[in-house]
């Protein structure tokens, strides 16, 4: 098996670490951005798209976000499957250059956003139509600087909005698991800002409303929460369940206890992600999250905005 990796950052490290396990006798090429790279074990170099083998199984797409129309704009003539780092372009009209450019639908495509191989949202995906939810909060908050320990965060691309950063596109996460786990919402209410002394120049807040015939989502997104928190408040009928995804736990008020639980190691959602895919791939069949569907979770999330 041949594959072909478009960025090799710290995420594509973990995705080249997973894949690596998986099929350990797969060969790895990688487009770089220039000679001067650092090399990596077990990975052939390539500096020009027309360097990259001709018969690739699939490629896997982890560069700065800015840049992902133009790998695509390169790789889609190829008709090769394609794992995409999220989100899937940086504006609405990057998409629309796309979905002008390309029909997509028959692609094996697979947007790489891993909460929803987390256990607490395969369990909602099971039992959420069943609670007669009236009203869901989701919430994830974290502290940038924090993020990457061994760099300046004023220097990464979360701080610069024309390099595809913003908490909005960062943690789209929180509103993909919601379209993954409800569909497209009837209307779309947003407002994002920069409030917090980050100095960034990208929103470092956003929130949502969404509405549905079945009740109302809230999705609040920020930058600077000192102590991460990512949950779920789901208000139904009945109860009201605290979904804790950095514990992996849903609790119960009611009930006083917790009614699900099953911790993982941080980098098995990946590495489900990754055999999800490969099955997808040996099967030639379409992914739960594929190119066409993930520009609908982009238009959510970016919402007003035309550029």
């Amino acid at each position: 098996m041949k594959v072909l990796f478009v960025g090799m950052g710290s995420i594509a490290q973990k995705h080249l670490l997973v894949l690596q396990e998986l099929l350990p006798e797969t060969e790895i090429f990688a487009l770089r951005s220039s000679a001067s790279s650092k090399e990596i074990e077990n990975v052939t170099s390539v500096y020009k798209i027309e360097d990259v083998p001709t018969k690739l199984d699939f490629a896997i797409i982890s560069n700065p976000t800015f840049l992902h129309l133009k790998t695509l704009l390169q790789l889609l003539p190829k008709n090769i499957p394609l794992l995409i780092e999220k989100p899937i372009v940086h504006s609405v009209k990057a998409a629309n250059i796309l979905l002008k450019n390309f029909d997509t639908k028959d692609l094996v495509s697979l947007i790489s956003c891993n909460l929803r191989f987390h256990p607490c949202i395969i369990f909602l995906k099971e039992h959420l139509t069943q609670l007669h939810w009236i009203e869901i909060n989701a919430y994830c908050g974290s502290y940038l600087p924090d993020w990457r320990p061994d760099t300046n965060y004023l220097d990464s691309y979360s701080s610069d909005r024309t390099s595809g950063g913003g908490v909005d596109l960062d943690l789209i996460h929180e509103l993909d698991y919601i379209y993954y786990l409800i569909g497209k919402p009837k209307r779309v209410h947003s407002n994002k800002g920069n409030i917090s002394s980050l100095g960034i120049n990208a929103p470092d807040y956003a929130k949502y409303l969404l509405e549905f015939d079945k009740g109302i989502v809230n999705v609040s997104l920020n930058y600077y929460r000192r102590k991460p928190r990512r949950t779920i408040e789901i208000i139904t009928k009945d109860d009201v369940l605290i979904v804790d995804l950095l514990k992996y736990t849903i609790f119960s008020e009611v009930e006083n206890k917790i009614i699900f639980t099953e911790k993982i190691e941080r980098l098995d959602l990946l590495k489900r992600q990754m055999s999800y895919f490969l099955n997808c791939v040996s099967k030639n069949q379409p992914t739960m999250n594929p190119i066409n569907d993930s520009i609908e979770v982009l238009k959510i999330c970016l919402n007003d905005e035309k550029e």
